[in-house]
């Protein structure tokens, strides 16, 4: 299993799994069953339109034949940059495209990819092997567009809703200085906190210890909260009843 490690603008380090040749080459075949799937129905939809290949009508089948395979020709860059780097398949496999500092792909990055992926479907074998001895499991076009594919922890995917479903009743607030930091901010802390109570070991713990530090700094505390777990719990709520 190879991991990779991303620091995050709270200089806390973040280690994602990479997604295995398996799994990426599972998602490439059920995006191609889908389009297959699509073309299919593109290809009857145009045998019932009543339109010919013959005399004036040619231009107008050939327009109109044109305009319904666009979704599928730029399929793959259009949907990862509209999802934020997953396709069906990728989305079925639980893994998505982004760039190696952990920053979402820009649109051109997810073209740069799509270019190549006739190319690679060609040299299947070669980026095979490429996926396999790369030290961040890319392929060439990859590489290129300095992304990686990684695989996802559900658990660890959060919306600002979800953030803000903390309990709001009345309560004293002991941070008022939580102000200074962003939803964003909030969200990785609330991702920390989920991380390190589904998955309590040596790694998730350091990751919390570092953030607490972190917080105890920009807050400027005297010194840093020993309940580490209760302190974060406490920043999100605080953050919430001054911010909302």
């Amino acid at each position: 299993m190879k991991t990779i490690s991303i620091k995050t603008a709270q200089n806390v380090q973040i280690t994602f799994e990479l997604a295995a040749l398996g799994q990426r080459f599972t998602a490439y075949l059920l995006d191609l069953v889908i389009l297959g799937f699509y073309m299919l129905i593109v290809n009857i939809v145009m045998s019932n339109s009543g339109l010919s290949l013959r005399n004036d009508e040619f231009y107008i089948y050939t327009v109109l034949y044109f305009i319904l395979t666009l979704p599928a020709f730029f399929y793959s860059p259009m949907l990862e940059y509209i999802t934020k780097g997953q396709t069906i398949g990728k989305k079925a496999l639980g893994i998505r495209v982004m760039k190696i500092n952990g920053d979402n792909a820009t649109l051109n990055e997810y073209f740069l990819r799509w270019l190549f992926k006739g190319l690679a479907f060609a040299l299947l074998p070669v980026e095979a092997v490429v996926i396999l001895i790369s030290k961040r499991s890319q392929r060439l076009a990859d590489m290129m567009a300095n992304t990686i594919v990684v695989k996802l922890n559900h658990t660890y995917d959060y919306t600002l809703s979800q953030v803000l479903n903390l309990n709001k009743e009345k309560t004293k607030i002991q941070y008022p200085e939580v102000e200074q930091f962003t939803d964003e901010d909030m969200m990785f802390i609330k991702k920390v906190i989920q991380r390190v109570e589904e998955y309590n070991n040596p790694a998730t713990r350091e990751i919390a210890i570092d953030l607490v530090n972190e917080l105890a700094l920009k807050l400027q505390l005297d010194e840093v909260p020993k309940k580490k777990m209760t302190f974060l719990k406490k920043v999100l709520k605080d953050y919430v009843a001054l911010t909302r």
